[in-house]
Parts: structure tokens; C-alpha cells; sequence
């Protein structure tokens, strides 16, 4: 069930006091502080989609660049690759016990081709434990996911 938020409520508001271990922030309000996820895409190049599966399961982090929040995606395996995604400007549009709605912009190419697109995030929060082995009994037994796990 969700919990309607006011619209550009600020996503660091809500994951500043998120710690991995589940307990409450013991440092003040955060510019960085990471969050385990599973993410489906609900747009593509600023297009509604059905949502994206298999999810992109990384560790979610909150930065400012230039003064622009914004949201990254980073791969569990701390690889040099760069983030599985980004969203800037992103705002917290829904919320229930272990999931978030966050809408924002993603931008696509670079120099002249930059486009920017709409982009909202379905994200379902993780312990680091359950990110890491997130598709292990899906793989196995071939398993749709429960978005109730």
C-alpha cells in the first residue's frame, strides 16, 4: 500500500535517516548515504513502459553535483563500471512499507545529442543481504518475485 506524498517532497529527507542496518541516523541530515534497492524503470526515453524485469538491484545513492541532487544506482560488486542509472532532480511521489516511488529526469547521450526524458524510479528497499542474493532462488527455481518479499 502506498502513502501519497506531497509532491516534491525531497527524497533526502526520507533516506538521510536510512542506515543499512535498519537503524536510525547517527550523523546529521546527508548529502551521500546509501540504500540497497531493486529498481524497475517505469519510463524509456520519456516513454511509459510496464516496468523493467529482471530489476536492476544496486546500492542507492544520494549526491549533490553543482548543487543538483541526485539519485545513482551503483552496481553491488563496487565494479569501475559507472551507475546502472541516475536520476536528477528526483522527488518522492509515493511511499509504503518497503517500497518508493521517486519521479525525476534522466538524461540520455552527451554534448549536442543531451536529451533529457521524464523518469520515475519503483523501487523495492533491501537489506544488503537480500540485494546480494536477490536472484538466487529466483534463478534456481525459475520463480516469479513476490512484491511482498
Amino acid at each position: 500500500m502506498y502513502t501519497r506524498t506531497r509532491r516534491g517532497t525531497s527524497v533526502v529527507t526520507l533516506l538521510s535517516g536510512l542506515q543499512p542496518n535498519g537503524g536510525a541516523a547517527s550523523r546529521p541530515p546527508l548529502y551521500a548515504c546509501t540504500v540497497w534497492i531493486a529498481l524497475e524503470l517505469q519510463y524509456k526515453d520519456g516513454v511509459r513502459t510496464k516496468g523493467q524485469w529482471p530489476p536492476l538491484v544496486g546500492e542507492l545513492r544520494s549526491e549533490s553535483v553543482k548543487g543538483v541532487h541526485v539519485l545513482r544506482l551503483l552496481d553491488l560488486n563496487q565494479s569501475k563500471t559507472g551507475p546502472l542509472a541516475t536520476l536528477w532532480k528526483p522527488e518522492l511521489v509515493g511511499a509504503g512499507s518497503s517500497h518508493l516511488r521517486i519521479s525525476g529526469m534522466e538524461v540520455k547521450g552527451d554534448g549536442d545529442r543531451r536529451r533529457w526524458f521524464a523518469q520515475q524510479w519503483y523501487c523495492e528497499v533491501l537489506t544488503h543481504q537480500r540485494a546480494m542474493t536477490y536472484f538466487d532462488k529466483r534463478m534456481i527455481t525459475g520463480e516469479l518475485p513476490s512484491a511482498h518479499n
